[in-house]
């Protein structure tokens, strides 16, 4: 029933053989969470700015976002959708960054400034 509250556990298991692979398939927007937010589609834009990460300098930066007057505010989720970083950024040159010592993994970093959202993934090493 749309609206109504379960609670949803999945455990998949897959023997050591070649025969066949154990795989769980769910519908693109079937499940959501008010407990947990990823962010990871709203507000993406494949033609817009884009957030990277330099693995030597540990900087996440934003290449195509034009700088404001308001302040740039980095928040950070991990693959659990978890916030695990929220601080305001800094300015490099014209390009907002913002220092990232993470453990590797996934990430999805979501950047505002005032009414403009960059949101992407993020891949540490």
């Amino acid at each position: 029933m749309p609206g109504e509250a379960y609670h949803l556990r999945i455990t998949v298991a897959d023997l050591d053989d070649d025969n066949f692979d154990s795989a769980v398939f769910l519908e693109s927007g079937s499940l959501m969470s008010k407990a947990l937010s990823t962010a990871v589609l709203e507000g993406m834009t494949p033609n817009g700015p884009l957030i990277g990460y330099n693995g030597p300098s540990a900087l996440l930066t934003v290449v195509g976002l034009e700088l404001g007057d308001d302040r740039v505010r980095f928040r950070v989720y991990d693959a659990t959708g978890r916030l695990v970083v929220q601080e305001l950024g800094q300015a490099e040159g014209q390009r907002p960054t913002l220092p990232l010592q993470a453990k590797p993994g996934l990430y999805v970093a979501q950047v505002t400034q005032g009414e403009q959202v960059v949101i992407g993934r993020v891949v540490i090493p």
